[in-house]
């Protein structure tokens, strides 16, 4: 009940931000209007008929909502005794759109469960006709994120020209994650307004429908990014995003006679695409009247002093559009770098390009380079492209990269004598440390590597192919 409104047509959130010009003949009012009585009233009339028994409604063999998706559907919803005024219409109980006159003394919990199962019915024979024609597959949680989404958006959002319902018919195994969770994400407008309880709700069925968790406990959190084009069309104002992923794109944006300089967060920081997912955002477009010629660069890292050790390192690197920061200004140096992200820095290092996406990973298409060109093997990608980076397995995909070979001297370490190591120390790659009570260089080639030593070696491999 507390979240439920009918969806806008889509062409409502992409005027979010149009710039304002006198001579515009568009009432977004009026627009506003038509496409809540249009999803209001698709709600219902291209669905069959309602019933008393949803066990006997329609067809037998339709999709159903299980009953951990009608337990969410209704904590989404909440419980209300009483009649509400809801969008221009009465609902009561979970939410229930109804006449007011069949409730004149309001609803029981479980005359309220029931009432929402005979909703739901129709609901599910609708879903399904639409499943099954276009060929989509989906597990019982995937069904139950749909089944949740149309139960408080109406069957107006069940169409191609939707991104969500292309991505399905195209094969959700064609997008990433937060392509995926972006889809859903845009349904979270009252009028032209973001609704932040309404994009909660739908980071919740993104959860569910990308990772089968119906509490959103167990699984990667999901952060939003809520976008002000500043006087430009917006593609969308809103796009989610995995956390500990990188950005990787962005929304377009456009206005006529200015140059687009980049999203900029509060303090006039700038958000890039390879700066890291940690938190809820919000950003502005900046424009300008001549055009950029390259990113802005931020002097210092907050906790980047030109007395470190890798200070050099990260701000040429950074400058080079290799690495990013955090969107608080931080580089973060001790912080993990995951395999995903380490197969990113080192590949473009030595001159490969940008990799798009090819399934469900952002670096899956980085992956697929390592893999074909030797420079790691399968059983190296056991743990998956988010596990934390080894140092071992960043002396392995770096030495095979550069075809670099151990010649025959013992190791200097003292905790391990793997070739691959020891070539990179004999190439002046790496250094490792010397053991304060024993005295003995050790590399610790089990431990995960942190960002401010990959950028030693980054910067390294990419003086070193540099070289004419």
């Amino acid at each position: 009940m507390k979240n439920r409104i009918f969806c806008l047509s889509l062409c409502v959130v992409m005027l979010v931000t149009i710039l304002p010009s006198p001579t515009s003949a568009i009432d977004l009012s009026e627009l506003v209007d038509q496409a809540q009585n249009d999803a209001r009233e698709d709600n219902f009339s291209e669905l069959p008929g309602g019933t008393e028994d949803p066990d006997e409604y329609g067809d037998p063999d339709r999709l159903r909502t299980s009953e951990a998706g009608i337990a969410l559907i209704k904590d989404f919803e909440g419980f209300s005794p009483d009649l509400i005024l809801d969008v221009g219409s009465w609902a009561i109980g979970y939410g229930t759109h109804v006449d007011p006159k069949d409730y004149p003394d309001g609803i029981t919990e479980e005359e309220a469960d029931k009432l929402m199962r005979q909703m739901l019915a129709p609901i599910e024979e609708y879903l399904t006709r639409y499943i099954r024609r276009n060929n989509i597959t989906l597990t019982q949680e995937q069904f139950d994120a749909v089944s949740s989404m149309t139960y408080n958006l109406g069957t107006s959002h069940v169409n191609s020209e939707y991104r969500f319902w292309s991505m399905l018919s195209n094969g959700i195994g064609n997008y990433s994650a937060s392509e995926i969770a972006s889809s859903i994400g845009v349904f979270c407008h009252v009028g032209t307004q973001i609704n932040i309880s309404l994009l909660n709700r739908r980071i919740r069925e993104a959860q569910l429908f990308l990772y089968g968790d119906y509490t959103g406990q167990n699984c990667p959190d999901i952060c939003y990014v809520i976008f002000d084009g500043n006087g430009g069309n917006l593609e969308t104002d809103v796009w989610l995003y995995v956390m500990g992923d990188i950005y990787h794109s962005f929304p377009s944006v456009t206005a006529e006679g200015y140059y687009f300089t980049g999203w900029y967060m509060e303090g006039n920081i700038p958000l890039t695409e390879d700066t890291i997912v940690e938190q809820n955002l919000y950003v502005t477009a900046v424009w300008s009247d001549t055009p950029q010629t390259q990113k802005p660069v931020i002097s210092i890292f907050s906790d980047v002093s030109g007395t470190d050790w890798f200070s050099s390192y990260v701000h040429d690197l950074y400058s080079s559009g290799i690495i990013g920061g955090y969107s608080d200004s931080t580089f973060r140096p001790n912080a993990q770098v995951s395999v995903g992200e380490a197969l990113k820095m080192i590949l473009l290092s030595i001159g490969f390009q940008e990799q798009p996406k090819l399934e469900a990973h952002w670096a899956d298409g980085y992956q697929k380079i390592a893999l074909e060109f030797g420079f790691l093997d399968d059983a190296d990608f056991a743990s998956g492209l988010n596990a934390p980076a080894n140092r071992a397995l960043i002396a392995k995909l770096t030495s095979r990269a550069l075809g670099l070979h151990r010649s025959a001297v013992p190791s200097p370490f003292a905790d391990t004598d793997d070739d691959f190591v020891v070539a990179m120390y004999q190439a002046k790659f790496i250094e490792g440390s010397i053991d304060s009570e024993t005295g003995k260089r050790m590399f610790y080639p089990d431990n995960p590597i942190n960002r401010a030593e990959l950028s030693k070696i980054v910067w390294t491999l990419r003086k070193t192919v540099q070289k004419p």
